[in-house]
């Protein structure tokens, strides 16, 4: 934080909260991540985002209905790959954070 203020680029950044996808479009779940779930890794990360937050960093996260993993995926099925929908979300947030 110290480093983006001192840089004055705090209040520019943007922070995309991305949860890992459980679930694949046809209802399968997601295979682990080094030994971790979809579930725990969501557990994991959220403190990271609430320091994020706390700290009073922009914050935009993916919509529910967007946190899904295709079964088609050019690189294979895997919490954090998402479906179209999603990375047209994040390019609106982007643009509209410009």
């Amino acid at each position: 934080m110290a480093r983006l203020e001192l840089l004055g680029i705090k209040e520019k950044a943007l922070v995309l909260q991305t949860p890992w996808a459980a679930q694949t479009e046809d209802g399968g779940h997601t295979p682990p991540f080094r030994g971790k779930s979809a579930e725990e890794m969501n557990d994991l990360y959220d403190r990271y985002y609430d320091h994020l937050k706390m700290s009073g960093m922009r914050m935009a996260k993916l919509p529910e209905e967007h946190v899904i993993c295709p079964t088609d995926h050019q690189w294979g099925t895997a919490a954090y790959h998402y479906i179209e929908p999603a990375y047209s979300w994040m390019c609106d947030q982007i643009r509209a954070a410009v």
